[in-house]
């Protein structure tokens, strides 16, 4: 980009979108986890400016008192290759020319994020999505891992390393669990519990967040359909596994966030709990493990400062041996 484009980007805002900006914060200035390239783009990102993303993964709706209904949405940014996690996405709130889906090739305004201190967080202007492209999964997710294969990849266990030595180490990233060559050792599963169901509290609170939502956005009625979806899935799900490259890794239990696996209950209301077990396993283990297939799990951590060594999975990143090992060959 060029000098006059950066200076523009940094200006564009009508709405006094940028107005509340503080300053950089110190840690902002002195990433060392980056290359100088990164670092300096990242600085720009927290002025202000539009910018480039792929959009990786979206995570099932969350309620928060501040931000109402969003989802946690996170990918790559482009030119240079970095990690940004955006929010708030109100996701089923926004028009239907700013939705997105997964692999899509998005533009929007950023800015710092507002009291997350972990590097790859932007704040953002919901109303300035705007989708350009979208990648498809044929020959294997080609076009996918031409994007998504030149960022690498790191352990889980080198994750929670960076994090004891600093709270605001890297807190996204792409994770290859061990798979037994014959994709029968057992060594990645997906564990399915019932959701405990809601107390009378939980239900109140999520009903008067979404009124609100529904009133902040100029909605005289609340759609009742709505306040329904925002119900916790009836399967909650973990998955275990232990980190490739890591001889001393003794397993892990991380959390599955992904909106597929929320959407895909509330789609198969008429299954009973076995039938809809069954579904979920095919789809996210059986599916993503299979042979020919390079199963990797994006991860995130928690936003509190005492949690950050907790990480969860926000989505999965399956494609074939056959498209990586093409997209490895140009790189290297």
């Amino acid at each position: 980009m060029t000098r006059d484009a950066d200076a523009d980007a940094i200006q564009f805002d009508p709405d006094n979108f940028w107005a509340d900006q503080p300053a950089l914060p110190k840690q902002a200035e002195s990433i060392d986890w980056e290359t100088e390239e990164v670092r300096e783009a990242r600085v720009k990102d927290r002025f202000g400016r539009e910018i480039k993303v792929l959009v990786l993964v979206k995570t099932m709706p969350q309620l928060s008192a501040q931000y109402n209904d969003t989802v946690c949405v996170a990918g790559l940014a482009l030119d240079p290759l970095r990690w940004v996690r955006l929010y708030p996405v109100p996701f089923r709130y926004l028009a239907v020319e700013n939705q997105f889906t997964k692999y899509a090739l998005i533009k929007v305004k950023v800015r710092l994020s507002d009291g997350d201190p972990r590097f790859e967080s932007l704040k953002i202007d919901a109303t300035s999505i705007r989708v350009e492209d979208e990648l498809d999964s044929r020959d294997g997710w080609k076009l996918r891992a031409r994007y998504v294969e030149p960022v690498g990849e790191v352990s889980l266990c080198q994750l929670r390393r960076n994090i004891d030595d600093d709270d605001n180490g890297p807190s996204l990233g792409l994770v290859r669990p061990q798979c037994g060559r014959d994709r029968k050792s057992g060594s990645v599963k997906l564990q399915l519990e019932t959701t405990p169901p809601e107390t009378d509290k939980q239900a109140m609170k999520r009903r008067r967040i979404l009124i609100r939502q529904e009133l902040d956005l100029g909605g005289a009625f609340v759609d009742q359909g709505l306040i329904k979806l925002a119900e916790p899935p009836r399967l909650s799900g973990w998955f275990c596994f232990t980190c490739e490259g890591e001889p001393e890794c003794t397993g892990h239990r991380l959390g599955f966030i992904d909106w597929e696996f929320a959407a895909l209950q509330y789609n198969k209301k008429s299954l009973d709990i076995e039938g809809l077990k069954n579904l979920l396993v095919a789809k996210f283990e059986t599916n993503p493990t299979a042979q020919g297939k390079d199963l990797r799990f994006f991860v995130g951590n928690l936003h509190d400062k005492v949690k950050r060594n907790a990480f969860q999975i926000l989505g999965l990143y399956y494609p074939s041996t056959r498209a990586v090992l093409a997209e490895r060959n140009c790189l290297f």
